[in-house]
């Protein structure tokens, strides 16, 4: 069974501004950046799921009428906290309480299909996963040096699920299904 999500793939422009930082990152020890086109903002993780439930989301999934967001991206931050980062990520500013809205219609529809609920949600893009010891200073420096810097804005006109293939050089993402938004 293929590990499965639901996001939003931001434009290409905002990936092309995001692409030095993965550069730096790659740079860092036991900083494991993500793959330039597996960047996404996350609106649910679902796990291993077998294809039935895949079936009677999709036809939940499609129920949904929300917005088009517009997205600002702008800025680094960790999960969770910058003195011992995990996870380091591109925040959202413009486009967070659309995104919130949504991701909280799409975890109401998973709930009542069997998943669990979403205790937090911060819209954020993953850009880096940190694997063992690092230097966290260098991040940090990273981390301020972007304070407030815009990637650039997108309008988002559809959210995806995701299916994610574990390989040894990473996972590789396919679409299952594209929602429009309105």
């Amino acid at each position: 069974m293929p590990r499965c999500f639901i996001g939003i793939k931001p434009d290409p422009y905002v990936l092309e501004k995001i692409n030095p930082v993965l550069d730096r990152l790659s740079n860092q020890k036991g900083v494991k950046p993500v793959a330039l086109p597996n960047i996404h903002l996350t609106l649910k993780f679902l796990g291993e799921i077998n294809e039935k439930a895949c079936i009677k989301l999709f036809g939940a999934l499609r129920q949904i009428s929300s917005p088009k967001p517009s997205i600002k991206v702008v800025g680094l931050g960790c999960f969770p906290h910058i003195s011992k980062p995990k996870i380091i990520w591109a925040g959202i500013d413009d486009g967070s309480e659309e995104i919130t809205a949504l991701q909280k219609s799409i975890d109401e529809i998973c709930s009542c299909i069997g998943f669990e609920r979403d205790i937090r949600f911060h819209p954020h893009m993953t850009l880096a996963r940190v694997k063992e010891e690092s230097n966290s200073k260098n991040i940090k420096s990273l981390v301020e040096e972007y304070h407030g810097f815009s990637f650039g804005s997108f309008t988002a006109y559809e959210f995806i699920f995701f299916q994610s293939k574990l390989t040894p050089q990473g996972p590789i993402y396919s679409q299952a299904s594209v929602f429009p938004l309105l």
